[in-house]
């Protein structure tokens, strides 16, 4: 579909669904019990990140991607 649409790699992670069904944000030293807590319950579960203070900005540093708030 990105390719048919000719959508760039920004576009497409913005407009379709990029697979995340739930998000929990706990403090870094509870993350650990957090993804075991999911897995346990059937749950596929990974670290997306760390919230920081500053810019509101959305980084995918794997894709090459940023959002920022006025986009």
């Amino acid at each position: 579909m990105v390719e048919q649409q000719k959508m760039g790699m920004k576009e497409a992670y913005a407009t379709l669904k990029s697979g995340v069904g739930y998000v929990a944000i706990v403090k870094p030293h509870d993350a650990h019990q957090a993804l075991e807590a999911a897995r346990v319950t059937g749950f596929e579960a990974f670290d997306a990140g760390i919230v920081e203070c500053g810019e509101q900005e959305v980084i995918v540093p794997e894709l090459g991607i940023s959002y920022h708030h006025d986009e």
